[in-house]
């Protein structure tokens, strides 16, 4: 598959070939459609957070939008190295449903900063109507 490769830590990331990852125990299968890239992926890319993988190469991007095997656009988080969201699949341990209302992008972009403001989604629903609530 296409994907953002990251072949030298501190270096950006190139357009190549990498494998389509498997899900394992409690992983769902995602077609990406869109991620963001946010500070802490370019910590990572740079070698400088505690997550950065040593083992290369690897793929970036911890969360994005996508679909899973049956159709269901959700939300996820991708943190099993070396498969990233950047790629055209991955794997993902953890999902939440996408309304139809929100586009990809904005899903993509508003998602991460609602969490890191204490949003609680487990068996929460985050959005009502498109709106959030």
């Amino acid at each position: 598959m296409k994907a953002a490769v990251v072949n030298t830590l501190g270096q950006a990331p190139q357009l190549g070939v990498f494998a389509v990852p498997q899900p394992l125990d409690g992983e769902v299968a995602i077609e990406v459609m869109v991620t963001g890239i946010k500070q802490l992926d370019r910590a990572i890319v740079a070698g400088k957070h505690y997550s950065s993988p040593k083992d290369l190469p690897f793929v970036p991007g911890t969360d994005g939008v996508g679909r899973t095997p049956d159709g269901q656009r959700v939300y996820f988080a991708s943190f099993r190295q070396p498969h990233g969201a950047l790629a055209e699949r991955t794997v993902a341990s953890w999902t939440v449903p996408v309304p139809d209302a929100l586009d990809d992008a904005t899903a993509a972009a508003l998602i991460n900063p609602a969490l890191a403001h204490g949003c609680r989604c487990s068996g929460v629903p985050i959005f009502s109507q498109g709106k959030p609530s």
